[in-house]
């Protein structure tokens, strides 16, 4: 019994172990949808690279926003998206897309269509075309404390998600992030991102839908994170995200025009001639009173 007991604990143990080693090493998020598959050394498959390489290239240098498609027929035909987060910059981007495409094969093998999840980018891929459209699939995370004060968290919360909409809606990059108070102490960090094919009333539907989900599976919840291939939002009680650069400050007022000078007060009566003043020059001073007076 006692050895039955043992041999469970340790195939557990490893099985977690295993768990944790595979996030370690994906650093994001993966869902292998659809139920085709495709066959390897097949012409989807060669497709599919293709894709993969293009998005890698061209991400980065388009300003971390690329759909592209390769392939022609039913069975053939991969479309593709990826996109980085709107507050990376380039070599975070880079290496974002380096990762995700590599991954891509090896953690959904012959997938016809997937989705990756980073911090810093997103990767999708289909059999079927999606670019325009709304995801109606949603994944969620959410980090396991609790608030203290949940109906004054709540508030806070759907104000600043409210605020955000509203800025990445008409953001081009359809990106917001930004800060709230809450408690008067804890500062609550929100960041909302879709992708850049939908329009801004996609956008918005697509970002109403995922903030509606909160109350569903993290209410009272210091952090959470609702994800699709359409648009994502992400909260916590920590800075996650890259502050942008305050505004630089207004330029000086321009200079006031110089008033134009008084007439002089006494003219010259007509006929008078004109009378020289001359002035004596200052008594000489000693040099030492000399520089107390320029130095002073």
């Amino acid at each position: 019994m006692g050895l039955i007991v043992f041999t469970t604990l340790l195939f557990l143990a490893l099985l977690q172990f295993t768990l944790l080693l595979h996030i370690a090493e994906a650093e994001g998020n993966e869902l292998c949808l659809g139920s085709t598959n495709y066959t390897a050394g097949s012409k989807y498959e060669e497709n599919l690279n293709s894709v993969l390489q293009s998005l890698q290239a061209m991400v980065p240098i388009g300003r971390g926003f690329n759909p592209t498609s390769s392939g022609v027929g039913a069975d053939q035909v991969v479309y593709g998206l990826a996109q980085c987060r709107g507050d990376t910059n380039d070599a975070e981007c880079r290496d974002c897309m380096n990762t995700s495409t590599t991954n891509a094969l090896r953690l959904c093998p012959n997938s016809k269509e997937a989705t990756f999840w980073y911090d810093h980018c997103l990767l999708r891929y289909s059999d079927s075309n999606f670019i325009g459209s709304i995801d109606r699939f949603r994944y969620y995370l959410k980090n396991v404390n609790n608030v203290s004060d949940r109906e004054s968290f709540n508030k806070e919360l759907g104000g600043l998600m409210r605020n955000l909409t509203s800025r990445a809606i008409s953001d081009p990059l359809l990106f917001a992030s930004g800060t709230t108070l809450y408690d008067h102490f804890v500062t609550l960090y929100g960041l909302l991102q879709c992708t850049r094919d939908l329009d801004a009333s996609r956008c918005q539907s697509c970002l109403e839908g995922a903030i509606a989900l909160i109350p569903n599976f993290a209410s009272g919840n210091v952090g959470a994170q609702v994800l699709s291939g359409s648009c994502m939002l992400r909260y916590e009680t920590y800075s996650f995200f890259t502050h942008s650069p305050p505004p630089p400050p207004p330029p000086p007022p321009p200079p006031q025009a110089t008033p134009n000078s008084p007439p002089p007060q006494n003219p010259t009566p007509p006929g008078k001639p004109n009378t020289l003043s001359l002035k004596m020059p200052p008594p000489m001073l000693h040099s030492d009173e000399y520089w107390k007076k320029f130095l002073v």
